[in-house]
């Protein structure tokens, strides 16, 4: 926690002394006396004010602000190359170009670019599908993988409810809700209408669900509703929970899904193997777990397929080119041999109703009979 406050803080500082310098210069273009007292306090109470409105967390202005200042910086320092080589030109030309960097022209406008497009990314459902082929399948199957919903918090809940029947009209053999469908925003009644929307979906074989980081409202000190609460509705719609559990679907197809990893520090979660006790790897086996964690031991255990969320792919460029450059299961499909692995963006978003990493989704992963 004391990092966490400490990077705030390193940002704040960074954040601050650029804002202050922004509108030192908008003040200088405009002849104003900016070595005057008053207009120091006028420029530092605005600096101020915006950083204050920017840590708001409850607001979007955070992200919009270093979206600004990033844009601002790329043409500070593309101007200086820019300059040197307009040096002979007309006056006038450079006095234009001068005025369009201090007045933050470009940034403002590719701000105001992103900012349409993030928003659309975020109230926007796209379709993605997957293929896995495996020998130990005696048919064809279809599973539907829903995750971090995050119900009611970012994301207009008309985008999903219009999505519901091309859901359907999938005809899944399964679905898999692979956790934060709520968060710690998500009213007691919002909480208790999702689960009554997920149930209506429609699947031979059922709807199975996995806890996220999210659902249980752990990160609040006053959550809307109980443990007890969420799994009754939960189970009330239909939806069977898999909490370290794991079921035959069919004679050749198991599904496993496991405690969030998250829980693993106050409710030890069960190894895989031991949740996959007494199931013959003959069968083809899913593990839906809510983050991409423990690849290697599932793959050891025998499953052929992990299906993930958690990510969101990052959501807000560069995080998850980051990510990848970490080395993090962050999005797609992943494949070692005849084990996979595939991690969903998501169907909205959280935090911020902002997405400049790939779009809203729910994937279809078709599982095809290798003959």
């Amino acid at each position: 926690m004391a990092g966490l406050l400490a990077a705030a803080g390193i940002l704040a500082l960074i954040m601050g002394v650029y804002i202050f310098i922004i509108i030192f210069r908008i003040m200088k273009f405009f002849n104003l006396p900016v070595r005057q007292k008053s207009i120091k306090i006028i420029t530092a109470a605005l600096t101020f004010t915006i950083l204050c409105l920017s840590f708001n967390l409850k607001t979007h202005v955070l992200i919009y602000v270093m979206h600004f200042l990033a844009f601002t910086l790329a043409v500070d320092i593309i101007h200086l190359p820019v300059k040197y080589f307009c040096r002979n030109r007309k006056p006038s030309l450079l006095r234009i170009l001068h005025g369009i960097r201090i007045l933050c022209i470009i940034p403002t406008v590719l701000l105001i670019i992103v900012s349409t497009i993030a928003w659309f990314n975020m109230h926007r459902i796209i379709r993605t599908e997957y293929t896995v082929t495996s020998p130990k399948l005696l048919r064809d199957y279809k599973v539907l993988l829903i995750s971090d919903m995050h119900w009611a918090t970012i994301q207009d809940t008309k985008v999903f409810i219009k999505t519901i029947d091309k859901i359907n009209s999938e005809n899944a053999d399964l679905i898999i809700l692979d956790g934060d469908i709520t968060d710690e925003n998500t009213s007691k009644k919002e909480m208790l209408n999702v689960f009554k929307i997920l149930g209506s979906l429609k699947a031979k074989y059922g709807i199975y669900y996995v806890y996220g980081n999210h659902d249980r409202q752990l990160y609040t000190s006053s959550p809307a509703f109980s443990r007890e609460e969420l799994d009754e509705a939960i189970t009330e719609n239909g939806i069977r929970i898999l909490q370290d559990y794991a079921v035959l679907i069919d004679k050749d197809l198991v599904l496993a899904g496991r405690e969030d990893f998250s829980m693993d520090r106050m409710e030890k979660r069960s190894s895989i193997n031991e949740i996959l006790e007494g199931f013959s790897r003959n069968s083809f086996i899913i593990v839906a777990d809510h983050q991409p964690k423990d690849v290697s031991a599932v793959k050891k255990a025998g499953a052929d397929l992990l299906l993930s969320g958690h990510t969101h792919a990052g959501q807000i460029f560069p995080a998850g080119r980051i990510m990848d450059a970490a080395g993090s299961f962050t999005y797609g499909k992943y494949t070692d041999g005849n084990f996979s692995v595939i991690v969903t963006s998501g169907i909205a978003g959280w935090g911020y109703s902002f997405r400049t990493e790939r779009n809203c989704e729910y994937a279809v992963v078709n599982l095809i009979k290798q003959d």
